[in-house]
C-alpha cells in the first residue's frame, strides 16, 4: 500500500532551513526492520521489492517523518569484486575482513574492477532505487561505499594503516584504483539510470577516529571525496564520528562539513561525552542544520525512562533555534519496539515549536499495537513478505 510521505518530507526540508512545526525524527533501521517483519536475510538483501516495502512499512509503524532506502552499503562494491561475504540469518551480511582480496602487494596486479551496474548485487541496488521511487514518489540518494571504507574491505584495516604509514605510495595506488576504476563508473551508472538524482552519498564510518587521525583523513579521505565531487558534482561522504577522541573536535567538525556539505551530522557517544551544547554552538556559528544521532545501545537496552530523558535533554539544548533533526542511528536488530515508540513519542512531545522549558513537560508512553496488527490494519497483512 502506497503512503503519502509529503508532510514528513516537507517537515524535514523545513528543519534544514529554519523552524518547522516540530522537530522531525528519522531512523536507520534496516536490520531491525528485517527482524521485526520476519523476513529472511537472504531474501531481504537480494529482493528489492521485499527490502523496500519492509522498510517503508516499519517506518510507518513507528511514525517516522521520512523513510530511507537502507541496505548493507559497505558490502556492494567489494562483493562485486569477489570479496568473500557471509550471509547470516537475522543479521546484516558481513564481509570477511580477515581474508581480504589484497593480502600482499603483488595482489594489486590481480585486482579487477567490477562491471558497473552488472556485477554482484549492483543490479539489486538499482532495483531498490526504482522500487523506492515507485512506492514513495521520491528518488532516494544514490549510496556507495566511500574510498577509505572500501579500501578497508579490500585490504583489511591493519594492512591498510601499515601501508599508509610505511608505503603511502602503495596506499595511494589503491585509493586511485578504487576512486577512478571502481566508484566513478558505478556512480556514473547510477546517475545515467536516474538522471534526476540530486544526492550521491558515500558511507564511510571506517574512516572515523580513532581508526584514523585528522591528518590521515585529509590525505586519504577528503582528497578522494573531492576527486569524485570534481567529476560528478554533488558527491558527499558521511557517517563520520569520533570528535570526543580526535584531539581537536572543532577541526573534526570542519572536516566533516568539507566531506558532507553544509550540514552537521553527529552521533553518540560523542554528543554524550562533549555535550549537545558544543555541537549546537558550532552549528549556530556556522549557520548550518544539525542532526544528532542518539546512542544505539541506549535505544536497545533502555530503560524507557533513560531514553526519554536523553531525548528531552538533546531537544531542550539543540532544538530551540530550529535547524534540528533527531536521528535514531543504526537501530540494533533486536531493539524492543517499545523503546523505538518511546523515542519517537518523546521527540513529538518535546519537539513542538516554539520550544520552551522542557523540565516540567510530562511524558506518557502512548499505547501502541503490535507490528502484525498494524500490518493487518494498514497493509493487508504484509503480503509482500
Amino acid at each position: 500500500m502506497t503512503f503519502d510521505w509529503r508532510e514528513g518530507a516537507a517537515r524535514v526540508a523545513a528543519a534544514s532551513k529554519g523552524t518547522p512545526d516540530r522537530v522531525p525524527i528519522i531512523a536507520q533501521l534496516h536490520d531491525h526492520a528485517m527482524l521485526l517483519a520476519g523476513v529472511s536475510a537472504n531474501r531481504f538483501f537480494r529482493d528489492a521489492e521485499t527490502l523496500v516495502k519492509t522498510e517503508l512499512a516499519v517506518s510507518r509503524y513507528y511514525g517516522l517523518d521520512v523513510p530511507f532506502l537502507l541496505f548493507d552499503a559497505y558490502n556492494i562494491e567489494a562483493e562485486a569484486m569477489g570479496q568473500e561475504i557471509r550471509y547470516r540469518e537475522g543479521q546484516l551480511p558481513e564481509l570477511n575482513y580477515t581474508n581480504p582480496l589484497i593480502q600482499e602487494p603483488e595482489d594489486f596486479g590481480r585486482l579487477e574492477p567490477p562491471e558497473a551496474g552488472v556485477s554482484g548485487r549492483m543490479p539489486f541496488v538499482l532495483d531498490c532505487m526504482e522500487v523506492f521511487r515507485a512506492e514513495t514518489g521520491f528518488l532516494p540518494s544514490a549510496v556507495f561505499c566511500a574510498p577509505f571504507s572500501l579500501a578497508v574491505a579490500l585490504r583489511g584495516y591493519r594492512n591498510l594503516v601499515k601501508d599508509i604509514r610505511r608505503r603511502p605510495d602503495l596506499a595511494h595506488r589503491l585509493f586511485c584504483f578504487i576512486t577512478d576504476e571502481v566508484l566513478a563508473p558505478w556512480i556514473g551508472t547510477m546517475i545515467k539510470r536516474f538522471p534526476d538524482l540530486t544526492s550521491v552519498a558515500g558511507t564511510d564510518a571506517w574512516a572515523s577516529p580513532p581508526n584514523t587521525t585528522l591528518e590521515m583523513m585529509r590525505e586519504f579521505v577528503l582528497s578522494y571525496t573531492v576527486r569524485l565531487r570534481e567529476r560528478f558534482g554533488q558527491v558527499w561522504t558521511r557517517g563520520y564520528w569520533g570528535e570526543s577522541v580526535c584531539g581537536n573536535p572543532e577541526e573534526m567538525l570542519r572536516l566533516k562539513m568539507e566531506l558532507g556539505g553544509r550540514s552537521l551530522l553527529v552521533f553518540d557517544p560523542d554528543v554524550a561525552k562533549l555535550g549537545p551544547m558544543f555541537f549546537t554552538d558550532f552549528a549556530v556559528r556556522e549557520d548550518v542544520p544539525l542532526t544528532i544521532g542518539m546512542d544505539a545501545r541506549l535505544l536497545r537496552d533502555g530503560p524507557v525512562d533513560l531514553i526519554v530523558e536523553r531525548v528531552r535533554h538533546y531537544v531542550s539544548v539543540a532544538a530551540p533555534r530550529g535547524k534540528f533533526t533527531f536521528y535514531l542511528a543504526n537501530v540494533p536488530a533486536d531493539t524492543p519496539p517499545e523503546h523505538i515508540h518511546a523515542a519517537v513519542a518523546a521527540v513529538r512531545t518535546f519537539g513542538q515549536y516554539p520550544i520552551g522549558d522542557l523540565a516540567e513537560v510530562e511524558f506518557t508512553l502512548p499505547q501502541f499495537e503490535s507490528f502484525e496488527d498494524f500490518l493487518a490494519r494498514e497493509d493487508g497483512g504484509g503480503a509482500w513478505r
